[in-house]
């Protein structure tokens, strides 16, 4: 789910930025790939069906959570869970929102990229060994053996 974060951010803001508003861009991304799609179509049915808003709320005395952050949070991911506090955050701002909503995505894109050249870098240390494990090793014995074999054999 959290793979999904970035692509899944970057589509509701450019709905946003086309004038849509928050819960039918939410609509439109349930559409995509992946686990958190999944995610954001369990909020909306949860909300439909428990008659709670979608996004959060301030009603008469308190705050009504809404159902996106009740699903997010049941995902058990922090990534996800914050995700569902921009996205409420973003819907509040009316709209402003669209734009907070690009700036988010962007920041969720620098992020990714960051994290996978970081997991790039790891895996060059990894291949280092797995390469000289199986490649190098294995070949200085076969040029060693060849070179002792003539001479093993004199004996």
């Amino acid at each position: 789910a959290v793979r999904g974060l970035p692509e899944t951010a970057s589509l509701i803001a450019a709905e946003m930025a086309a004038g849509v508003p928050p819960e039918q861009a939410l609509q439109r991304s349930s559409a995509l790939p992946g686990p958190l799609p999944v995610l954001i179509g369990e909020a909306m049915a949860f909300s439909q069906t428990s008659g709670r808003p979608l996004f959060s709320r301030r009603g008469g005395g308190g705050k009504i959570q809404g159902a996106l952050i009740d699903t997010f949070a049941s995902a058990n991911l922090p990534a996800v869970r914050a995700f569902a506090s921009q996205l409420d955050r973003v819907s509040e701002k009316g709209v402003a929102g669209a734009e907070l909503m690009s700036g988010i995505a962007q920041a969720m894109a620098r992020e990714y990229r960051a994290r996978l050249m970081s997991e790039t870098k790891k895996l060059d240390s990894r291949l280092v060994m797995a390469t000289a494990l199986f490649f190098f090793i294995p070949f200085v014995i076969v040029i060693l053996g060849s070179f002792m074999l003539p001479i093993l054999s004199m004996f």
